[in-house]
């Protein structure tokens, strides 16, 4: 059975490769911008890391282009908050070039496997609500590296900013609680 990529897909990953987003440009950028903002008031203890950005392709997306991708495409494009020219928020881009597919499955696998050992130690954070089993395991896509992006779009998904920014099903609530900005 063939996947249908969506061409919008980008990949949001800390240097570090401990803090991942994925979803389509108009749902993730508004998302990860607000989710990199600083509220005072906020229990988060502290701020994310800065993130890079990546296309289908594995074109790393320099921080000017986002707000143009975020405001773009099919859907109904939110506006995105300011910031994204932030180098706390968005790792500088020196020269956008190709990154190899080989190496951002790689980089994706080891923050997967950041978050299954969080998962591990912490398994309150498997919760996925009244009646249902807590999960015990991050999912683990398998494919080429638009296949991955794709069924973790989906896993992570609704990234919607208009809620709150740090919040969302089980999974994506994983990555905020592992990395101390949930």
């Amino acid at each position: 059975m063939e996947t249908t990529v969506e061409p919008d897909l980008l990949l949001c990953i800390s240097p570090d490769n401990r803090m991942l987003h994925v979803g389509p440009a108009a749902e993730v950028l508004p998302h990860v911008a607000l989710s990199a903002a600083v509220d005072p008031k906020a229990r988060a203890v502290q701020r994310p890391a800065p993130l890079e950005v990546y296309d289908v392709t594995g074109r790393r997306v320099a921080p000017a282009e986002l707000q143009r991708l975020a405001e773009a495409g099919g859907r109904r494009a939110r506006k995105a908050p300011a910031g994204f020219g932030d180098p706390d928020r968005f790792v500088p881009v020196q020269r956008p070039a190709r990154e190899s597919k080989r190496v951002l499955l790689r980089r994706i696998y080891a923050s997967l496997d950041f978050a299954q050992a969080y998962l591990t130690e912490h398994p309150e954070a498997g919760n996925q609500g009244p009646s249902i089993p807590a999960a015990t395991e991050v999912p683990r896509p398998v494919g080429t590296y638009e296949e991955v992006l794709q069924a973790l779009a989906a896993q992570l998904a609704p990234l919607d900013p208009d809620v709150q920014s740090n919040r969302g099903n089980w999974f994506h609530n994983l990555w905020h609680a592992a990395n101390g900005t949930s």
